[in-house]
């Protein structure tokens, strides 16, 4: 009679060991995958960082070009009264509100002896940075544009001050768009934080902007961010 031979089995040490191992190797597995996606997740936002800070210095600088008048203030209104000339920033100040106001100028056959040309509004242009509790906010653009023949921005020369009647104008259409929403408005940025002072624009001798910032882009988790720090001037 033959006996069968009993087969060897895995001791309880070698089942453990063999266990650790595949462990280790799948806790490093795990790591690399994780540093990959991590990798690929701050690239990709570094990539929308990018274009978000080209759009938006390809935006305002566009709309700041051709303007006739420059404004800054405190930031986004609430009430028409936040509007008042109080609010409105000097040279040298930070606020998180731009406005660019376009003219075209009054045709010469339309000029009475003796009188300066005037101009006609045609677009008011504002850009807000509306942030939120932790500091951070998207940027937003509006825009009107003013098709009102009598709407005249009067004896408006560049770096002049607004008189009365210019600020009462303009602060109605903006409180216009702003306030009753009689504007198109577009999200340029989607998360940005101020670095002037806690604010998005810095005024400089009323016809040049300096946008200094910082752009976010990603989740509460984990975030990518860059800083921008560009000027943009008034040539109108």
């Amino acid at each position: 009679m033959k006996f069968l031979k009993q087969k060897k089995g895995f001791t309880l040490a070698e089942i453990l060991i063999a266990s650790a191992i595949l462990s280790f190797f799948a806790l490093g597995f795990a790591q690399i995958t994780l540093l990959v996606q991590r990798m690929a997740f701050d690239s990709q936002g570094k990539i929308e960082v990018t274009e978000n800070i080209r759009k938006f210095t390809s935006h305002i600088s566009r709309d700041a070009r051709p303007a006739r008048v420059m404004l800054v203030y405190q930031g986004m209104p609430s009430v028409p009264a936040d509007l008042n000339t109080s609010e409105r920033l000097a040279d040298g100040q930070t606020g998180d509100l731009a406005v660019f106001v376009h003219a075209i100028p009054q045709p010469i056959n339309e000029v009475n002896p003796g009188e300066p040309q005037q101009f006609y509004l045609s677009r008011v242009i504002a850009y807000a940075r509306i942030p939120g509790s932790e500091g951070q906010g998207p940027v937003v653009r509006f825009e009107r544009r003013l098709i009102e023949a009598n709407t005249l921005l009067v004896d408006i020369d560049p770096g002049e001050t607004l008189s009365i009647a210019d600020n009462q104008t303009i602060n109605q259409i903006l409180a216009e768009m702003l306030i009753d929403g009689q504007a198109q408005r577009r999200e340029v940025v989607e998360l940005s934080r101020g670095l002037a002072n806690g604010r998005l624009f810095y005024f400089f001798r009323d016809s040049a902007l300096v946008i200094n910032g910082e752009i976010v882009q990603g989740n509460r988790v984990r975030r990518v961010t860059n800083t921008y720090n560009f000027t943009v001037n008034r040539q109108g």
